[in-house]
């Protein structure tokens, strides 16, 4: 239980003090990591949930959320399965590069930990988009996409790579340019990953 207690409070102290927490965390393995990603992953999940419910309560509709649900978790399981790997295969490589003596262990924590803030305002894309497909026109609520998705989807980005930055410089030792150009390529590079493999799959069920 105290392990779970020391999780949650990390989680707003990679908000506020990400080099501070990672450094507090040092010695934490591989399930702290992974726990962090899926509390966050489970949070924006059953808000998700919730928004839908309210959105059907104050409208008076009986829509079934079930279909938005399995697809918004599944993408967001997908989507990990393939950008994270991406992730933590940059990271480590690259501040090896710098610093020879950089744990595995540690390249996975960055890369979990720094994901899982990332695809948390990722599903807020994605819950807003539902509800403003549901409560507007689809042509409206495209036109939304300007002022939600375009300038969340940059906040998640610039998130990731400050808690990913800050890893790397407190648990990998290196230089504040270099950590933060690694997180960078790391991000551009799992997101150049995902459009290839979202490619391949579109172009594999069009033969």
């Amino acid at each position: 239980m105290s392990n779970l207690e020391n999780i949650l409070r990390s989680i707003p102290g990679y908000i506020l003090n990400p080099a501070e927490t990672y450094e507090r965390n040092r010695n934490e393995g591989y399930f702290y990591a992974i726990a962090i990603f899926f509390i966050l992953y489970a949070a924006i999940f059953l808000l998700s949930g919730l928004l839908l419910v309210i959105y059907d309560i104050l409208s008076g509709r009986t829509n079934d959320p079930q279909f938005f649900l399995l697809w918004f978790g599944l993408y967001g399981l997908f989507r990990s399965s393939v950008e994270i790997p991406v992730i933590v295969f940059i990271i480590h490589f690259a501040s090896k590069l710098g610093n020879k003596k950089v744990g595995f262990a540690d390249s996975f924590k960055i890369a979990f930990v720094g994901y899982a803030f990332f695809i948390f305002i990722i599903g807020l894309i994605t819950v807003i988009d539902g509800l403003l497909r549901s409560i507007f026109s689809v042509n409206y609520a495209a036109g939304l996409k300007y002022f939600v998705d375009y300038p969340l989807y940059i906040l998640a980005t610039l998130f990731f790579i400050r808690v990913a930055a800050e890893g790397i410089r407190a648990l990998h030792g290196l230089s504040k340019r270099k950590s933060y150009a690694i997180a960078v390529i790391s991000i551009l590079a799992a997101y150049f990953a995902m459009r290839l493999v979202l490619f391949l799959i579109v172009d594999l069920f069009l033969v």
